[in-house]
């Protein structure tokens, strides 16, 4: 997604809209998205992507200290 708004910086986290909530909370053994971090629907790391709130956004980025590939999930709010 960054490289599409003609920018790239390692800080800033790949974002995307999760397809397949129910198979994500599964995983994550969560019973309800309501227990995931929350995100702000305006939140600039998320303009490019098509968003309402309720959906479940995966962040992948790279942790500058160790090089390890960090994915989080958070749950967008309302605006």
């Amino acid at each position: 997604m960054n490289e599409e708004m003609g920018f790239k910086h390692f800080l800033l986290s790949e974002a995307a809209v999760v397809e397949d909530e129910k198979a994500l909370l599964k995983k994550l053994s969560l019973e309800s998205k309501d227990r995931l971090p929350k995100i702000p629907a305006g939140d600039p790391a998320l303009t490019e992507l098509e968003r309402e709130p309720g959906s479940i956004i995966e962040l992948k980025s790279i942790n500058p200290a160790s090089g390890a590939k960090e994915t989080s999930y958070r749950l967008v709010e309302g605006e």
